[in-house]
C-alpha cells in the first residue's frame, strides 16, 4: 500500500494494470489509483494492445472476448 501511495505522489495519473488469471480484491488501493485495468492473461502479445489502450490509440469497446 506505501507504494501506491508513493507512486500516486509522484503521478499525475495512476493507472493499475493487473495481469493475472484470477479475481482480485482492490479495496484498499481504489481510492489511491485513477483507474485499475484488469487485463487477464494476455500472453506473449498483450502488451502491445494494453498500451495502445492506456494511450488512446485504441478502444477496448465491443472487443470483449470473455463470455458468460
Amino acid at each position: 500500500m506505501q507504494f501506491v501511495k508513493d507512486l500516486r505522489a509522484r503521478a499525475r495519473v495512476l493507472i493499475v494494470v493487473v495481469v493475472q488469471g484470477r479475481p482480485r480484491t482492490f479495496n484498499p488501493i481504489i481510492e489511491e489509483v485513477d483507474a485499475i485495468l484488469y487485463a487477464y492473461l494476455p500472453g506473449p502479445e498483450g502488451g502491445l494492445p494494453i498500451a495502445k489502450v492506456l494511450t488512446g490509440i485504441s478502444s477496448p469497446y465491443d472487443q470483449y472476448s470473455l463470455h458468460r
